[in-house]
């Protein structure tokens, strides 16, 4: 027992020291290393899918359908799994991160490929006179990041101030509350243009001579 929290406070001291740029490499590390195996794993479907049809390889539409849904789930609900791995990262209810991801990516929400394709249009909603554009989070990362972020400092905060009586009730349905306002209205655009902005940068820089 007392190795275990020997090097518990080892791992803490460590991190205590390190450089801001350090911790944020590090949280990012926590964050993504538990979810890496799935996307490996689907990726490798991909791959094995698109060399049978390079291979001139018949596919039923059926076998097709098959193999869209085992590799393109993880990629479509990407979301949940980075809020649920950035829950348990903070400290908050993994469930909870879970559901606030599938949030992101709801049916009910225009779904993001089909926004980008030209093929469905955002929902307009007002607030104080300004509008902002409502659109699922298919295969984003930065708004699922910083919305379980948010969450989990949400339900810990919650948990502090809420009876033990009401807190099984109360906190749950505060932090998704107020998880999916801030989320769809405010962390959720600015994360996706600036995740845009990323990947615009990225290309950019991909394309120099």
């Amino acid at each position: 027992m007392h190795l275990i929290l020997n090097t518990g406070n080892n791992k803490e001291e460590a991190y205590s020291q390190m450089t801001l740029l350090q911790k944020i490499s590090r949280t990012f590390g926590d964050v993504f290393v538990p979810i890496i195996p799935v996307l490996v794993a689907t990726g490798l479907f991909m791959g094995l899918r698109g060399l049978l049809q390079n291979l001139g390889i018949q596919m039923s539409d059926n076998f097709v359908l098959f193999s869209q849904v085992l590799t393109d789930t993880a990629f479509a609900f990407l979301p949940a799994l980075v809020a649920w791995s950035t829950m348990k990262k903070f400290g908050g209810t993994p469930v909870i991160g879970i559901v606030i991801g599938l949030m992101l990516v709801s049916p009910s929400l225009p779904n993001a490929y089909a926004v980008a394709a030209g093929t469905a249009q955002p929902i307009g909603l007002s607030i104080l006179g300004i509008t902002v554009p409502v659109v699922g989070y298919q295969g984003s990362v930065l708004p699922a990041l910083v919305l379980g972020i948010i969450a989990a400092k949400t339900q810990k905060a919650l948990k502090k101030v809420v009876p033990d009586v009401l807190d099984l009730i109360v906190t749950p349905f505060v932090t998704l509350l107020f998880s999916m306002i801030l989320g769809l209205l405010i962390v959720g655009p600015i994360m996706h243009n600036a995740e845009q902005l990323i990947f615009g940068a990225i290309k950019a820089f991909m394309s120099l001579p």
